[in-house]
């Protein structure tokens, strides 16, 4: 498998109605989630990840099924995911939105596991235990519809914190997909962090910030690829020497310039992506 170049749909979140703390409304008429799909289809993406905290249920993509120019996956879990292992409700929701990512025939599935806001209280030796039962569950599940689950370092754990893990539940579909710009937010060295992560990444979300300012929780202000404080080309370079078949996926986080159109900074991009990675 080659590497596939695309988008997660988080960087609509304005249009899909989620505005971020220090974030202003973005001025243009709002989108549905569907709308994400038909940008991919033009902007020539290959593949889009679908946010599931922007869609009411997992029966309103079914018909989706079969599609495959973009190639869709089902992104969940923002903003708490398993909440450290202790939420049984987002556990089940996990499960009934791994049957929908098996009928998509996407193979690849992002998965969260805390937030950082939940952090400070909850990451302890006993959730860290509650976490690894969790991802055992539910990579037993997801073996069943032949998945990959992606964990993504959500600015909840560090990335060391993150393969210990893995290595604890020792499930062969549980990988990782790796956000530069999170990496940091944790004091990861991103390179460091893309090392040792490297060899269980399966999906990265390309993105870059300005790391002089910050938004308390929500983190420093994305901008242009290559334009800011991270150092994108070394990052993706160690795990695409370690996993050739990686999808790279823009992502916009926090939002500074909301006269800026989200339309044209991904398609940007992207096409930064290909002439640069």
């Amino acid at each position: 498998m080659s590497i596939l170049i695309g988008v997660d749909n988080y960087s609509f979140h304005r249009l899909l109605g989620e505005t971020r703390p220090g974030e202003s409304p973005s001025s243009d008429s709002p989108w549905d989630w569907k709308d994400t799909i038909r940008f991919a289809e033009v902007s020539g993406a290959d593949v889009i990840a679908l946010e599931t905290c922007f869609i009411s249920g997992p029966d309103e993509v079914i018909h989706y099924r079969g599609y495959r120019r973009p190639q869709l996956m089902v992104s969940w879990g923002h903003p708490n995911g398993l909440e450290y292992g202790t939420s049984t409700n987002a556990e089940n929701d996990l499960l009934a939105w791994m049957r929908i990512a098996a009928e998509l025939e996407s193979r690849r599935m992002r998965i969260v596991i805390a937030h950082p806001a939940l952090r400070e209280r909850l990451w302890t030796p006993s959730t860290r235990r509650r976490t690894i039962e969790s991802l055992k569950r539910v990579a037993a599940s997801a073996r069943t519809f032949d998945l990959h689950l992606a964990i993504e370092n959500h600015a909840d754990l560090t990335a060391r914190e993150l393969v210990d893990l893995l290595d604890a539940v020792g499930a062969e579909n549980l990988e990782v997909c790796f956000d530069l710009a999170n990496a940091s937010r944790v004091g990861d060295d991103p390179i460091d962090a893309a090392r040792v992560l490297a060899p269980h990444v399966s999906v990265v979300h390309v993105k870059d910030v300005d790391l002089t300012r910050s938004y308390g929780l929500a983190g420093p202000p994305s901008v242009k690829l290559g334009t800011g404080s991270l150092p994108v080309r070394q990052a993706v370079k160690v795990v695409t020497e370690a996993r050739p078949d990686v999808w790279l996926l823009v992502e916009l986080a926090q939002i500074e310039d909301s006269a800026l159109s989200e339309e044209e900074w991904v398609t940007r991009d992207i096409a930064w992506i290909r002439s640069h990675l």
